[in-house]
């Protein structure tokens, strides 16, 4: 059986808010529907770009550390677009979803720089920092998680939001969005870590790159189990937020 393959990148540096719980929650869900997986991790200076993956995850990391990975990030741009073309899924997890926009202006700094460009749109300073929990609506689903940033990001008119924030900040513009979203490629400030909070977005990622493989996920009685925790913990969460279902 195939496995699925999954590219973490730089955990050494972009793993400030747990954001290795994302890949846990993919490998252990994959585990449960009786599929195969393993984890290939990517750090400054190793050759990576050789990686076959089926996902790609950057998660978040402090100024210091996102500056520290971004050259040799962008420096495999042109492999990075080639994948998202082929439909691998690529998920960047706040300072991992900044280093995904086209432009990034780091806190302090009076010049921008040049992101991957995934997705459309610039990372910005935020005047104050951001650290309170976010509910927000993907679509038909409720999602939620912590957004601890000192950025903001300004999406390009032309950028599809993933998100429409029902409590907290999201974005900063335009306003009242949350992340964005183009073809298999998703950036949130979600974490906390997203993917244990919200295992419908995990179930999206893992069926497509099952899919890809000619694999089928489906899911039984230990993901529900899990799931359960998670509801209750948004349940939780909107209550305190005064969201209502």
């Amino acid at each position: 059986m195939s496995a699925i393959t999954i590219l973490d990148m730089y955990p050494t540096h972009l793993n400030v808010n747990g954001d290795g719980g994302n890949v846990l929650a993919l490998t252990r869900r994959l585990q449960w529907a009786g599929i195969a997986s393993r984890v290939e991790r990517a750090e400054v200076g190793a050759t990576w770009w050789d990686v076959e993956p089926d996902i790609l995850h950057i998660g978040g990391g402090t100024i210091a550390a996102q500056k520290a990975v971004l050259a040799d990030l962008t420096g495999a741009r042109t492999r990075l677009h080639a994948w998202a073309a082929d439909g691998v899924s690529i998920l960047g997890v706040a300072g991992g979803f900044h280093l995904l926009l086209d432009e990034v202006l780091f806190p302090g700094e009076s010049n921008s720089v040049a992101g991957v460009g995934l997705l459309g749109g610039r990372s910005l300073p935020a005047e104050e920092r951001i650290s309170e929990y976010m509910v927000a609506r993907a679509g038909s689903d409720l999602v939620h998680g912590y957004q601890n940033s000192g950025q903001l990001v300004d999406l390009a008119a032309d950028s599809t939001p993933w998100a429409r924030v029902l409590a907290g900040v999201g974005n900063g513009a335009p306003e009242g969005t949350e992340g964005a979203v183009r073809g298999t490629v998703l950036g949130t400030s979600l974490n906390g870590p997203l993917l244990p909070r919200n295992p419908l977005v995990a179930d999206a990622i893992l069926a497509h790159a099952a899919a890809r493989r000619g694999l089928e996920y489906v899911t039984g009685p230990q993901h529900a189990h899990a799931d359960a925790v998670a509801s209750q913990a948004s349940a939780v969460i909107r209550e305190r937020l005064g969201v209502k279902d």
